[in-house]
This record gives C-alpha cells, structure tokens and sequence, in this order.
C-alpha cells in the first residue's frame, strides 16, 4: 500500500496497487519491465497487513526476476521475518525499533556513537518487544472497551479484521496501535493535551509510549482527498506503545480521553 507520490523519471515509473485488500492485484500492477515490489506491513499509520508470502508468490509467477522488498519498521525483525516469507530486500529503521532510545541519526554515513547506541540497542530488542507486545495489547483492550473510542486496530485483537493473517505471518503482534477517537479534530486536539505519561511525538519504536495525529503531522502533507482515501481520518490517533509499566500507559490514555470528552461538552 503505497501513499507517498514518487516523482517519474527517465529511468523509472512507478505503478501502484493496494495489495493490503486483493494480493493477486500484485500481477496486475505488474509489466514486463518490471524490476522492483516494494510494500510495507504493518502498514503506516491504519496498521493494515500484506499477505507477504501470496504476494511474493503471485509476483515470481508473472516474473521470476522480480525483486520483491519489504519496509519493516513498524513490525521489526523479533516478530516478523519477511525473508522466510520470500522476501529479497528487507529494509528497518535502525534508529526506531532496533535502537530503541530515539537517540541516534543513523544515516548514509552514521558515526562511530550512533552505531555503538544502535548495537546497545539491538542487544535488548527481545526484551523491549516483548514488553511493548505485553503493554500495547493491554492498552487496545482498555481503548476497546472504553466509551469514547469508535474503533481500535491492533493485529493482537480477536476484532482485528486481519487477525488471522497476523497469527500467521508474525510471531507477535508488537507494540504499535491505531485507534479513532469519538468526536472531530478537535476532540482529538484535546486528548493530546491532556496526556502525562506519553510523549505527543511523531517518532516510533522506542522505549517511551508516544501518540501522534497523523493527519496534522505525519501523514500532513497529503491533500484531505488522499488521507480520506487510506482512511486517515480527522480522529485516527497512533500510539508507539513503550516499556513502561502498563497500568500506567491504560490509566493515561483513559484519563486523557474523558478529559478530551469533558471539554468538548464545554465547547
């Protein structure tokens, strides 16, 4: 599922197909010059998943030559392992997941501090997510049972309308979750500025909980039309679900969100 516009040129162009709902779409999204399928599951922000494994099937069908790549960030390698899913090309976000921290800039030319903050960061992966799994799926029960929460999407949820691909393509479920709130942008506004315990913030993957509204940050740039489209609503909130106790993240969220609904009765 792409959502970023990429620029044509005289070397490629791009073709698109939203293979989180039909992966045979895959072949015929496909021409004969084909090179390159790049996807993303999870999905950023609406959490949808790619069947990783049909697509890359059908793909080396049409072509057997085809590269087939993975964007991993939002699912790292502790849970989900796109190489024995018939991946070619797995790429992560070393500075989310992997480090863990939100403390380096791992670019083209990283320095010698940011690889060794990486490296301390990879030894602990199975630790935080593990207790990223255990915290996120806590919070997508409260959200799900509380009063001012139209939906909540997290691949651990029985609910989650890909739930059985999730048991079948991951080994957990990890620590990032959508949910859309009751109300409008404003509603929305509101609950970020009752938050204590997690950090409004557009990164992911660290040890700390953060929330983020990807209609005015991350997903921003796109026209209204666009975001509609992906079913990045006004309302649609993400949370990097941390390492912190438990109880802690629920009751933060849930005091957030009746304050949020509180003052929207005042308006």
């Amino acid at each position: 599922m792409v959502i970023m516009a990429l620029p044509k040129g005289p070397r490629y162009s791009p073709s698109f197909a939203n293979l989180t709902e039909d992966r045979a779409k895959v072949v015929s999204a496909m021409t004969a010059a084909t090179k390159l399928i790049w996807l993303e599951s999870p999905t950023n922000p609406t959490m949808k998943l790619v069947d990783i494994a049909a697509v890359a099937a059908h793909a080396r069908r049409t072509n057997p030559d085809a590269i087939i790549g993975v964007d991993n960030m939002l699912m790292p390698p502790y849970f989900q392992c796109p190489f024995a899913l018939g991946a070619d090309l797995v790429v992560h976000s070393a500075t989310k997941y992997l480090n863990s921290h939100s403390n380096t800039a791992l670019g083209a030319v990283p320095s010698q501090m940011d690889c060794y903050l990486a490296h301390r960061g990879l030894k602990r992966l199975h630790l935080h997510m593990q207790a990223q799994e255990h915290n996120a799926l806590a919070l997508a029960r409260a959200l799900e049972a509380s009063p001012y929460v139209e939906s909540v999407i997290y691949p651990g949820l029985a609910s989650y309308l890909q739930h059985a691909l999730a048991k079948r393509q991951m080994s957990g479920c990890g620590g990032m979750l959508a949910f859309r709130i009751k109300g409008d942008l404003a509603t929305a506004t509101a609950f970020f500025q009752h938050l204590k315990t997690v950090t409004l913030a557009d990164s992911l993957g660290g040890v700390d909980s953060l929330a983020e509204l990807p209609a005015t940050m991350t997903q921003g740039n796109l026209s209204a039309e666009e975001r509609a489209k992906h079913g990045i609503t006004d309302s649609l909130i993400r949370v990097s679900v941390g390492v912190e106790d438990a109880v802690d993240v629920v009751e933060d969220v849930i005091q957030a969100l009746k304050k949020a609904f509180a003052a929207s009765k005042v308006r």
